[in-house]
């Protein structure tokens, strides 16, 4: 972040501070919200969450070399004496996260930097991912953190902007209406991506309308000089447009997408395609597999594009792109077995995707699927995991585990619509699938892991793993 005086601290805090002890003339060089992560001349924000509570790491904080410290708890007589010692001083304020996110607006407003903010319900990692991986060929870039896109994620990014930062690109997400909407003032994007509008979060809203709705909650904070980036083949492309107050730049297949793909080849999940507007299209490569990404690198391509960076630098960070961790994740264990991790989160939309991604992928053996429950689907989720367990059957998947209360629909509808002598597994416990799962595995079996974060699906995979590595020893 940008060297923070005490007085501009004050200024950007504002009416939230409620006692201060030990003011002078410090100047704060960064701001964390971890305690282990702290170095000289930091301030440190305890945060109450959801798992924790930053109060009970302020001794810790101060002990490692925090110059200030902003809670929302009273200083005690304990935090005083040591406040004394180090030198330090203690801001107590009404709320911790808005002192964040002020600060955090501070830092924003002092920088020239570009910021372009992306959300959509599927694909904003990734494509937050690709974009930073694009603009840093030629650009200072800093990007979300992992998935850090909610009221504590976004201001951590915003702080990462330095004096010398030219992009940063910042991952936007939400479950309720209301919730963008703050995001988006706060960071007073540039440029806004919306990648897709799909069934996700159904438990907080009416339906994929009322998701259309919240997502364009992004534009309202668009400075007036900015612009929208859509992807023209969502279905809800219109409404967005429409809800944008700002110009468009449309992508995709269709044909009237302003940035057009077309003669797209699928090379064993590896893709070649045309790309550009109508007229000027080169022919590019992703090797990635999955068409969803696909779309995901052509929104980045299309922001690269507006903002001046084409052709071969394009290209080159094409060729450096790599997917987050478990999102179509490929592991290959030494006897042949192929597990693909896209278990980082599910919703009916992303798991069709994935599907569809590995039905096309080609090995030597079966292809068995493990899936569990996509959560925060409200009423319809019965009916959203029976089509899953449709999806499946109809892929040719030809071993399908289910684990999870609604995932328990999904094995269901496979075995009622089989016809051919495949079956679904249903067990509730992911240590006793785990174990199934390592004995019916074989030599060039290909294995997607698909389902919610809560679900934890990863822990099957440790268990594989482990069972493999004892067969190899």
């Amino acid at each position: 972040m940008y060297h923070l005086k005490e007085d501009e601290l004050f200024d950007a805090l504002g009416k939230n501070v409620r006692q201060v002890f030990n003011p002078g003339f410090r100047i704060f060089s960064s701001l964390l919200t971890d305690s282990r992560q702290i170095k000289k001349d930091s301030i440190f924000v305890a945060i109450k969450g959801e798992h924790f509570d930053g109060h009970e790491f302020i001794k810790k904080s101060l002990e490692n070399g925090a110059k200030a410290v902003i809670s929302e708890k009273p200083m005690d007589r304990a935090h005083k004496n040591m406040l004394k010692r180090k030198k330090a001083l203690f801001i107590h304020v009404s709320d911790s996260l808005k002192a964040l996110a002020a600060i955090a607006g501070h830092n924003r407003m002092r920088s020239r930097a570009r910021i372009i903010s992306i959300t959509g319900s599927n694909g904003k990692t990734t494509t937050k991912d690709f974009l930073s991986a694009l603009l840093s060929t030629r650009f200072k870039t800093v990007a979300s953190q992992a998935s850090f896109n909610n009221h504590l994620g976004v201001p951590l990014t915003l702080l990462k902007i330095s004096p010398d930062t030219e992009y940063a690109v910042v991952e936007m997400g939400m479950n309720h209406r209301g919730e963008l909407l703050k995001l988006a003032v706060l960071a007073q994007p540039d440029v806004a991506v919306v990648t897709n509008i799909a069934e996700s979060h159904m438990e907080f809203f009416k339906g994929k309308k009322d998701v259309a709705a919240a997502k364009a909650e992004i534009f309202k904070g668009l400075k007036p000089s900015g612009y929208a980036v859509i992807n023209r083949d969502t279905p809800y492309y219109s409404y967005l447009k429409n809800k944008a107050m700002r110009r468009v730049v449309s992508c995709g297949k269709h044909r009237s997408a302003r940035y057009r793909v077309t003669e797209v080849r699928d090379r064993k999940g590896e893709y070649s395609f045309l790309f550009g507007k109508r007229g000027k299209t080169k022919r590019y490569h992703l090797g990635i597999p999955g068409e969803h990404n696909l779309c995901n690198a052509v929104l980045a391509m299309t922001v690269c594009c507006e903002e001046g960076v084409t052709g071969q630098s394009v290209r080159e960070g094409l060729s450096m792109i790599r997917l987050p961790k478990m999102r179509m994740e490929i592991h290959r264990y030494r006897d042949g077995i192929t597990v693909i991790n896209d278990a980082y989160n599910a919703n009916p939309f992303s798991t069709d995707r994935a599907i569809d991604a590995f039905s096309r992928m080609e090995h030597g053996g079966r292809k068995i699927m493990v899936f569990a429950d996509m959560l925060e689907l409200g009423k319809k989720s019965r009916e959203y995991h029976q089509k899953i367990g449709k999806k499946a059957l109809k892929a040719g998947i030809d071993i399908f585990f289910c684990t999870g209360k609604n995932a328990r629909y999904s094995s269901e509808e496979f075995n009622a619509s089989a016809r051919d002598g495949r079956r679904s597994c249903f067990i509730a416990s992911k240590t006793a699938l785990a174990e199934r799962l390592s004995r019916v595995m074989k030599r060039g079996d290909a294995v997607l892991f698909k389902g919610s974060r809560g679900m934890r699906l990863e822990n099957i995979i440790k268990i594989i793993w482990k069972n493999e590595s004892k067969k190899q020893d």
